[in-house]
């Protein structure tokens, strides 16, 4: 009987986790607005050796047009579709939902400045099903060691959870 109830508590577990939780697999979420830098400072994300960090578009519907980073010679990055080229009249057909990161050995550029600890910037155009276009902002940084999370989830707005306390003006509001 006692077998029985922790095969079945243990199967039941498996539909209320979630699957990056039983696979072991950090994952970060931020929110549309946070990413675009319109309503934080901007999101810095951390690529470790040995590890590629995946940023994930799906939730927000978009589809990632354009991605290309301010110094190349210490990331490297690949899609799981065809963005758009430079100067490419029609791209209706291109896009893709997920970035993936990594690091490479440096690459020294002709004419190409570098920062000292390898940093850069990571910008992304998506366009949404109404046919709008944002733009994203990463600051990419290269770190030794483990990282704190190697996916990050990029979602809408309308998922971020509600304050649980009321703003300081609604509890302020005079009495009648």
């Amino acid at each position: 009987m006692m077998k029985s109830f922790i095969f079945s508590f243990s199967l039941l577990s498996l539909f209320f986790v979630n699957q990056g939780q039983m696979l072991g697999i950090p994952t970060r979420i931020v929110y549309s607005k946070d990413a675009q830098g319109l309503s934080s400072q901007g999101v810095i994300l951390n690529v470790a050796d040995g590890y590629g960090l995946t940023i994930d578009f799906i939730p927000t519907g978009e589809v990632v047009k354009q991605a290309w980073l301010a110094d190349p010679s210490h990331i490297g990055f690949s899609s799981n579709g065809n963005l758009c080229q430079l100067n490419q009249g029609d791209c209706q057909s291109s896009g893709a939902t997920i970035l993936f990161l990594r690091k490479i050995k440096p690459i020294k550029f002709p004419h190409i400045t570098s920062s000292s600890d390898g940093s850069t910037e990571l910008t992304v155009v998506t366009q949404g099903t109404d046919g709008n276009q944002k733009e994203y902002q990463f600051r990419i940084v290269p770190i030794k060691g483990k990282p704190a999370y190697t996916n990050l989830v990029i979602k809408p707005d309308s998922e971020r959870p509600k304050p649980l306390l009321p703003r300081l003006r609604e509890i302020k509001k005079p009495m009648n």
